[in-house]
């Protein structure tokens, strides 16, 4: 089902857009599918979207969902499964943040943002997934039920994670995507794709995340695609371009 157009768009832009994603991308029938993000594990979508974060994907966070995976596996539990619970529950019993971080589960001690006074990112999962459980939040059907009935409620839950505090909604929007919903994560490289899609009509453009959001997710409407679907076929096709 396509996704419905969130704020006003410039015609003429979307036009451009759409001439370009069809030189680009192809047909949609042609477009990568999806990994379809973690539609039974709340706790790997809440860990992706934090240390995704001013990572690299394949270096860093891949191989720290890895190391989670088998932490959990050696606990014989079941990481595909793991809701927001678990993961609150995984961290303490691991002894805190701090415990987690280190070489023998998560082996990673990045922070939420760039200050040696910052948080961890693994307290910052700690943070949203305590939050959420805190609302009656554990399983991703309960997160994409929740977000469905107020969406505003549980951004506004979310959003008091540690490093997702920013203006922008990128890791909100990641997070829905991640747990099986649809939007647009308007980050570097999306916002990158429509700059270099406008900028020969519209010289010089600067391409604002929101802006971003709202082409794509009209491209989507206008295509009668998932949203959702268009966003990773974006996301892969800039891969290719560094």
């Amino acid at each position: 089902m396509p996704s419905e157009t969130v704020g006003r768009v410039d015609p003429g832009k979307l036009g451009v857009l759409h001439t370009y994603t069809g030189t680009q991308l192809g047909p949609p029938e042609t477009w990568p599918v999806s990994g379809g993000g973690y539609p039974d594990s709340l706790a790997l979508a809440i860990l992706d979207t934090i240390f995704s974060v001013g990572a690299n994907y394949d270096r860093v966070v891949l191989p720290l969902l890895r190391r989670y995976r088998d932490h959990r596996r050696a606990m014989r539990a079941d990481p595909a499964r793991d809701g927001a619970r678990e993961l609150a529950d995984a961290i303490n019993v691991a002894g805190g943040p701090d415990a987690f971080a280190d070489a023998g589960i998560l082996d990673n001690h990045q922070r939420a943002w760039r200050r040696k006074t910052a948080p961890l990112k693994t307290a910052a999962a700690l943070h949203a997934a305590t939050a959420f459980v805190a609302e009656g939040i554990n399983s991703t059907s309960q997160f994409v039920a929740a977000t469905a009935t107020d969406s505003v409620a549980v951004e506004r839950v979310w959003r008091t994670t540690p490093g997702q505090r920013s203006r922008t909604a990128v890791g909100w929007d990641y997070l829905r995507i991640l747990a099986g919903g649809e939007s647009v994560k308007a980050d570097t490289m999306i916002r990158r794709y429509v700059a270099a899609a406008l900028r020969p009509d519209y010289p010089g453009i600067a391409v604002a995340a929101d802006e971003a959001k709202a082409l794509v997710q009209a491209l989507a409407s206008q295509m009668d695609v998932r949203v959702s679907l268009l966003d990773h076929a974006i996301w892969a096709h800039q891969r290719t371009q560094r």
